[in-house]
């Protein structure tokens, strides 16, 4: 017997109990579809991240803060921790906590950095429209840290870093709570941002001109982006009152690399000799990997629930083909009788496992592919309207490919047990089998 008629038989042995090959052809299916929509899901947020962190640039800017605020603000992030830590005095207290001219000059000599500057972190309460009795909301802003970094406007332009005037790019999700109709609109208007001096806790307005409107998206992480300038005003607001000697101490330098650094390698590099150095530092990399880091936990997660569902099947296909054994007894018995080898009789029944994961398999791959074109339009109407581009399900055909292999083995593998029972049938006592 060839092997394309035993392909041929043990097709057509599969098909003569239809609901039993239904049943667990659909039971393959269930966890094949959902390993690879996992797959497809996971492959669809990384990739629009990756497009959007291409597109915005920012890859060869890194953030220095000193490794004592750095430590603090880890140390508020108890969630999940397992042991509460003793206090000891002699750790801690002498870890530096804000940066001067004498850290800037000390990283600016590191190889590779094309530019340095002194920045903050900046917290103010509030941003509000300049007009009276104007609700209040509350934000989070951030520097944009070099002009090679171009965001996704709605309207308007990006902030003049260097500018005189202070300027803003607000979030688009700002404009209906502050009372714009359209991104348009709120191009060249005045904005009123709260600040809370850092002795006493009152607060002072300071006033910032809105130059762009940023589209929704990951980049920025919600942040109204800053120049320079509105920088200035909001820390001279929040040192009010405070030492001049306390005034020239920030808490934030800002680094540019020089081209050619700006790979993963050479960007571990220089902020490895910043760890030497006593500074903490975070990349735009880092950021990015920590979105990252959370999708693919839910895929892991979702993932082993697809494996499950594929254990089953498994079981499923054993128990599929140790009735086909049972049933086929005196038939087992006529072929061996008539000088079919062990080997060719294994053949014919582990063919017929893998046919089952072939097909559920095969099945999951085209209702992947329906559920892709379907969800994905959808999708972009509805709750992902505001990211433009972002395709929730994206199918690489390598890796759908590669699913139903693994399919195919696990079925196999799941097959061997019956092949095994059925090779060892006694021609003699099978043909008397009732």
């Amino acid at each position: 017997m060839r092997l394309t008629d035993i392909i041929k038989r043990a097709n057509h042995n599969l098909w003569c109990n239809r609901s039993r090959t239904i049943l667990t052809t659909l039971a393959i299916t269930v966890g094949s579809l959902t390993i690879m929509l996992t797959v497809g899901i996971n492959a669809g947020v990384n990739g629009y991240i990756d497009k959007q962190v291409e597109s915005t640039g920012g890859n060869d800017i890194i953030e220095v803060m000193p490794k004592g605020i750095a430590d603090r603000m880890s140390s508020m992030m108890t969630l999940g921790a397992t042991e509460v830590q003793e206090y000891r005095s002699n750790q801690g207290q002498s870890q530096q906590v804000s940066l001067t001219d004498r850290d800037l000059a000390g990283i600016k000599r590191l190889k590779g950095v094309k530019l340095a500057k002194l920045s903050d972190l900046l917290y103010p309460s509030y941003i509000t429209r300049d007009r009276d009795e104007a609700k209040k909301y509350k934000l989070t802003v951030g520097p944009l840290a070099a002009s090679s970094i171009k965001l996704d406007l709605a309207a308007g332009r990006s902030v003049r870093i260097d500018g005189s005037e202070a300027e803003a790019i607000l979030p688009d999700r700002y404009l209906e709570p502050l009372g714009f109709s359209s991104a348009k609109q709120a191009i060249g208007q005045m904005v009123r941002v709260g600040v809370p001096h850092r002795l006493g806790g009152q607060i002072d307005e300071v006033k910032i001109r809105i130059v762009g409107v940023q589209n929704q998206s990951i980049v920025g992480f919600g942040r109204v982006f800053l120049n320079d300038a509105a920088g200035r005003l909001i820390r001279s607001a929040y040192l009010t009152g405070m030492p001049e000697a306390l005034r020239s101490q920030h808490g934030l330098i800002i680094i540019q690399v020089k081209p050619g650094y700006e790979s993963k390698e050479k960007l571990a590099q220089i902020k490895q000799e910043l760890t030497d150095m006593g500074y903490s530092s975070i990349s735009e990399d880092d950021y990015i990997s920590s979105i990252k880091l959370f999708f693919n936990a839910i895929t892991v997660i979702l993932t082993i629930f697809g494996v499950i569902a594929l254990i089953t099947a498994s079981i499923g296909i054993v128990n599929t083909l140790l009735m086909s054994v049972q049933e086929r007894t005196r038939e087992i018995g006529l072929m061996k009788a008539m000088g079919l080898s062990s080997g060719r009789i294994f053949a014919l029944f582990s063919l017929e496992a893998v046919s089952l994961g072939f097909w559920g398999g095969m099945l999951a791959a085209g209702l992947a592919v329906v559920i892709k074109q379907t969800v994905n339009p959808w999708a972009g109407c509805n709750f992902l309207s505001g990211l433009p581009g972002f395709n929730l399900i994206e199918l690489n055909p390598l890796y759908v490919g590669a699913i139903v292999v693994i399919v195919m083995v696990a079925a196999f593998l799941a097959g061997t047990l019956p092949a095994k029972r059925a090779t060892k049938q006694d021609p003699i006592q099978a043909l008397r089998y009732e």
